[in-house]
């Protein structure tokens, strides 16, 4: 066991759990605790102490924060929600852009569409023509759609995505007019009768 102190009695103390030891982390477990009460901070300085990197443990929520990039180099696919290279047994909040390589499986999906979070919202007009040139496979490559910038996307692999949640409201609009087509049809085939 190494401890550290400071000016007063406390400070800091590493150690290996022995096999018999069940507290700190284990059976065998390495700790390194922060008796001050403050955060517990593992750093890595390749160019001295300025520019450090490393790891931030909160001392009063746990929470870990990291200067750089957090790698998981684990493989193990996931099958469920317990399961994978990486298990997070609570929400998620993520800043920036999500990549997935491969299928999301989730049991809901739920995108903002609050008008306070929109810009420049007006109704849309006649949908047809673009509807009616959409193949049901939807490549998002095919630029002779004519579709709305904002629904293609070159990423920066050079691959195309699509923002398929966008097609819902000129898909809506197209159907309004539609139905619209099919009331006015029918009253017209009503006076003729």
């Amino acid at each position: 066991m190494a401890r550290f102190k400071t000016g007063g009695n406390n400070g800091g103390v590493i150690f290996l759990n022995s096999a018999a030891r069940t507290a700190d982390g284990g059976v065998n477990a390495m700790t390194v605790r922060n008796e001050t009460g403050g955060a517990l901070r593992l750093l890595t300085s390749p160019g001295g102490a300025t520019g450090a990197m490393g790891l931030t443990l909160a001392a009063t929520t746990g929470n870990a924060t990291f200067d750089g990039t957090l790698t998981v180099s684990a493989t193990q696919d996931s099958t469920s929600a317990t399961t994978g290279a990486l298990v997070v047994a609570g929400g998620v909040g993520i800043a920036k852009s999500l990549k997935v390589g491969t299928t999301i499986t989730c049991t809901s999906l739920s995108q903002t569409s609050d008008k306070n979070l929109k810009e420049d919202i007006t109704d849309l007009d006649n949908t047809y023509g673009f509807i009616n040139a959409l193949r049901p496979d939807i490549l998002a490559v095919c630029r002779a759609y004519k579709m709305p910038e904002d629904l293609v996307k070159q990423e920066s692999d050079g691959y195309y995505s699509l923002d398929y949640s966008q097609l819902l409201a000129p898909m809506i609009r197209c159907q309004q007019g539609l139905f619209d087509m099919i009331v006015t049809l029918m009253e017209r085939v009503a006076k003729l009768e």
